[in-house]
């Protein structure tokens, strides 16, 4: 049995208003410790996506560009009105007789809230923390023409707390398919580690920023740790 254009329209509107009252529950909820923190964040993202999605799909009968419901407006008016409503009631009664276990759901499943899991490695503590030993290995192992033995290996410690210069590393030494993986292996792992602790940042305007920010400097030939950077 396929729901009313209005049905949806009101389905779709009473979700949108309870997803909302869950994003104000879910600030209200306790968050101390990391992970409530962090679990909160996507809380809030998961209420703002599914508040977007009835609102989009609340706009898409508005518009009715398949004319449904302009035809069902039409079918409740005047003298259609009674016999409208009883053929819908018969329809509606001779479905819940041919199937009659079919459960009856009023709203939006709000239990994935209480679901949601974010997962994190043992040395990330819930987000607090990079977990930067497979990136660590990959540097050391970076092939390098401008040292003795051509490899580089530093302690664990010194590495995290300058991973992020990448200034450090000489020119001729990224010119290698292993420096190129290496460098793509950090971004994807940066990127998608800011994504779980930060869920509800725009990271594709913020990439876009600073992609715009690098293309500028590389024009101008500023780049540290290429020729003519500082």
């Amino acid at each position: 049995m396929s729901s009313t254009q209005l049905e949806r329209a009101r389905a779709a509107w009473e979700d949108a208003e309870l997803w909302e009252q869950a994003a104000v529950d879910a600030l209200d909820g306790d968050t101390s410790g990391q992970r409530a923190k962090v679990l909160q964040q996507h809380k809030l993202k998961l209420c703002a996506s599914s508040v977007v999605a009835s609102n989009e799909l609340l706009l898409r009968i508005q518009e009715d560009g398949d004319r449904l419901l302009r035809d069902e407006l039409q079918q409740i008016r005047g003298t259609n009105t009674l016999s409208s409503f009883y053929a819908t009631l018969k329809s509606m009664s001779e479905y819940h007789q041919r199937h009659p276990g079919i459960p009856v759901q009023h709203g939006p499943d709000l239990s994935a809230l209480e679901r949601l899991e974010v997962p994190f490695s043992g040395e990330e503590v819930f987000g607090k923390y990079l977990d930067l030993h497979r990136l660590h290995e990959m540097f050391c192992n970076l092939p390098r023409r401008s040292v003795e033995g051509g490899r580089q290996v530093v302690e664990y410690g010194a590495y995290a707390e300058s991973f992020y210069d990448l200034s450090r590393i000489e020119a001729r030494d990224k010119s290698t398919k292993q420096y190129r993986r290496y460098v793509r292996e950090l971004d994807a792992y940066l990127t998608e580690f800011f994504s779980r602790v930060q869920p509800l940042m725009d990271t594709a305007r913020l990439d876009a920023e600073l992609a715009a920010k690098f293309e500028e400097k590389w024009a101008a030939g500023t780049v540290r740790g290429w020729p003519g950077g500082a």
